[in-house]
């Protein structure tokens, strides 16, 4: 039999989401978190499960039990890249906004390439594009060869 009074409550999805993040974001210590990244002296703590779900570059690392070292530690440490940028790479995953300076936009669409960070690489070249002028015109193009973003090489 089927019941008449029963009503459906859609789920506010981006809602939840922002929610669930931002408390995850707020959790990043060492007691909560399930893994942690070394840059040299620094450590950048994170949830194993919000890094693999985030980036393909995580996940490739974190999801074969057996044979990544990175995955059996709880640890990697990361060679060739600042600590900052990777630490702003990791705050954008947890949804925080980032600020970005056009000094930095190379190495950020580096990292955030080599990450396979695919949101931040799309909404970093918006913001490279709309800060094209004569005084960075080089090196921007220079950005957009070496790194497969068609917006970037587009606008040069």
């Amino acid at each position: 039999m089927a019941r008449t009074d029963a009503r459906q409550i859609k789920t506010n999805h981006e809602l939840s989401a922002v929610t669930m993040i931002r408390r995850l974001d707020g959790m990043r210590n060492e007691e909560e978190c399930s893994f942690r990244i070394r840059v040299k002296s620094h450590t950048i703590w994170a949830h194993r499960d919000v890094l693999v779900a985030a980036s393909d570059y995580f996940k490739g690392m974190l999801t074969n039990m057996n044979c990544m070292k990175e995955n059996q530690d709880g640890e990697v440490e990361m060679h060739d890249v600042e600590y900052e940028i990777l630490k702003t790479c990791i705050d954008f995953i947890y949804g925080n906004d980032i600020l970005v300076i056009p000094k930095n936009f190379r190495k950020l669409m580096t990292t955030a390439d080599m990450l396979c960070l695919n949101v931040l690489c799309n909404d970093l070249e918006g913001v490279i594009t709309e800060s094209l002028t004569v005084d960075n015109f080089i090196e921007i193009c220079e950005i957009g060869e070496m790194l497969p973003h068609r917006k970037i090489k587009a606008r040069c």
